[in-house]
């Protein structure tokens, strides 16, 4: 039985294409019985992204709990070019977060070669406020996920399994390119990450798509590092060591 008890890539109405607010997500996310959420709205790259006071702010404002959920405090910062250089480069406001996710997004840095991108990925895992490469199978490019798994495993990175990438056209190229990821993740033992990158409080902790295709490959559910709060509390408190 796989189960994921929380969600760590949730977006709020700071990112202007999202429409819900923190209280909305994670009171949903109570009534759904999760024990943790992350707030992870896009950085300041991104043209409705929130800037560095936003994300520097978090902590002192919002609470640890709400709900009964614990609320994490977060980014999903966006690269901006193939030197994985981020839209968020303040080591002051990055030591204040929880977590970090870093993405390619298309109004920021969008490469369609599948080398560049690996490269960049590659680059992207030097980084060490980075925790989790996000919705890596996104890129309609021959990238090379047995590499990226394998870095990922021996950096101590995550690899997101974003159930928003099955509800992407095109369908069964978008399906197919998440299944070969997961399954170079479940061949090195790279942990993953399993996130609804929410943009509406209803989709918050809704896995049923990346639920099947984990079970379909027999994936580890011990390499899930969002499996309940314990395991992920475990993750990013031996990333921060």
């Amino acid at each position: 039985m796989i189960k994921i008890n929380t969600d760590i890539h949730i977006h709020t109405m700071v990112s202007q294409h999202a429409y819900s607010t923190i209280a909305e997500n994670v009171k949903y996310a109570s009534e759904i019985g999760l024990e943790a959420v992350a707030i992870t709205d896009h950085g300041p790259g991104t043209k409705d992204g929130a800037e560095k006071y936003h994300f520097g702010s978090m902590k002192k404002f919002v609470p640890e709990y709400l709900y009964g959920v614990r609320v994490l405090k977060g980014i999903e910062c966006s690269f901006t070019d193939s030197d994985a250089t981020l839209d968020m480069t303040d080591e002051k406001v990055f030591k204040k977060l929880d977590l970090v996710i870093a993405s390619s997004h298309e109004s920021v840095y969008w490469p369609t070669e599948g080398d560049i991108y690996t490269q960049m990925v590659l680059k992207g895992m030097d980084n060490p406020y980075i925790d989790i490469l996000g919705h890596v199978d996104r890129v309609p490019a021959k990238t090379d996920y047995a590499a990226i798994a394998k870095a990922a495993k021996e950096k101590d990175k995550a690899i997101e399994l974003n159930e928003a990438s099955f509800i992407r056209p095109p369908f069964d190229e978008n399906a197919e390119r998440v299944r070969k990821l997961m399954t170079e993740c479940k061949k090195y033992g790279t942990k993953i990450s399993v996130s609804s990158d929410s943009h509406f409080f209803v989709t918050v902790g809704k896995y049923e798509q990346s639920i099947k295709l984990l079970k379909e490959i027999d994936f580890d559910v011990n390499n899930i590092i969002n499996r309940d709060l314990k395991s992920l509390t475990e993750f990013l408190n031996n990333r921060k060591k």
